[in-house]
Parts: structure tokens; sequence; C-alpha cells
């Protein structure tokens, strides 16, 4: 019976391992299982404060989606708010505290419900470093093949810039970038980083009036 007995428990121990083995890294404490949890959408703004850019989701502490009595909660008396008394554009918009444009974020609202947000100034940039006032030339390197480029005809008029607003734009994404011109040092920079629904439509400036529109271009045409 004795080696009947360790016939047994060796055809276990080896059954056992055969069955660890074919778990793979189920059964592996270093390699856990992929928390489903990861793979949601990660809040704007992490633990320490830190506003974050997260395409088609939000900038901030705002989030698409939201709507205005949240944003004012979130980020406090605005230095404009038109989100009930301009019908045909209504938004918020808040500055720094000291008014500088460290922190400039606005929103802009459809049926109450916040459909686009866009930040400019220094404190904000996206996960691969787009920030406000990178050049253009600079810009491309950072760009994947789902962003399209288009000129805004008539906003050169507008902005006494001579120069039409240019946007780079990846619907897949939500994510936007509006490009001007700074007559300064003769160059396109990053003004403006946009999130707005992905596969939904960016609108520029909140409202486009009829006389307007978006003319996809070559970027390489930019100049």
């Amino acid at each position: 019976m004795g080696g009947l007995q360790a016939t047994l428990i060796v055809s276990i121990l080896l059954f056992v391992g055969f069955c660890s083995k074919g778990l793979g890294h189920d059964a592996d404490p270093t390699h856990p299982l992929p928390n489903p949890r990861t793979t949601e959408t990660p809040t704007p703004v992490d633990r320490q404060g830190t506003p974050k850019v997260v395409p088609g989701v939000g900038i901030d502490q705002v989030v698409l989606g939201d709507g205005p009595d949240v944003a004012l909660k979130r980020l406090g008396k605005p230095v404009e708010d038109y989100s009930r008394t301009v019908p045909l554009n209504p938004y918020i918009h808040w500055l720094a505290p000291s008014g500088s444009i460290d922190r400039d974020i606005k929103v802009y609202l459809r049926n109450d419900k916040i459909y686009q947000i866009e930040v400019g100034g220094p404190g904000y940039s996206t996960i691969n470093g787009i920030r406000y006032l990178m050049p253009l030339n600079e810009l491309k390197g950072k760009l994947d093949s789902s962003f399209e480029t288009y000129l805004l005809t008539g906003s050169a008029d507008l902005l006494q810039t001579g120069k039409d607003t240019v946007y780079i734009v990846s619907r897949s994404r939500g994510l936007a970038f509006e490009i001007q011109y700074f007559k300064n040092d003769e160059a396109f920079r990053v003004q403006k980083i946009i999130v707005f629904e992905r596969s939904g439509k960016l609108v520029p400036n909140g409202y486009m009036p009829e006389w307007q529109e978006l003319k996809k271009i070559n970027i390489d045409k930019v100049k």
C-alpha cells in the first residue's frame, strides 16, 4: 500500500503542477490578471491635482457631458458665464485666480451639457507633450495619421494676422489643436488644445457662421 500511496501523491502533485502551468499568468502572482478598471477612461485630474488633457473625455476637472452647474462647482467663479444668456453660443470661461492665462479654460454647451472644452496657457499639455505655443514644425512630429488639417476661412480678417486660423483635428480621438500665426516671430504656434466627443464635430469657438467653413488642406501647405 505504501508504494501505491506514494504513486498517488506523485500523480496528484504532477496534476496540480500541470494545471498551474496551463493557467499561465492567472496562476502566477507576479503576472496577475489585468484589472478591468485599468481599461476605463481616466479622470481628467490625477490625485495630485495636475490638470490632464484626456482626448474625448475632458480637461482639468471638467468632463464632456457635465452640466454647467457641475463645472462651476469644480472650477469656481468664472470670468464669463454665458451658459444661459447667449442661446446661440452658450459658454463659460475661467482664468487662473491671478487673472493670468496660466489656466485659461472655456467650455461650450449644447442642450445644457458640455460638448467641447478648450484650454490655452502653459498650465496644460497632452500626454505626449503638446503644449501652448509649441511651434507647428515641432507639433508635426507628435501627430499620428488620425489627424487632419483645416483652415478656418475668413478668420484672418477677424484676427488681423494676415493668416487664417488652422485646426489640426482627430475626430476618432476627440482632440484638436488651434494654430495661430504669430507676427512677432513669423511662426504658427499652438494657441489652444481642444477636447470634444469622439467621432463628433469640432466647432471653432463654439459657433461658426454660414460664411465660414473648415477647408481641408495638407499640413505642409500651412505657411
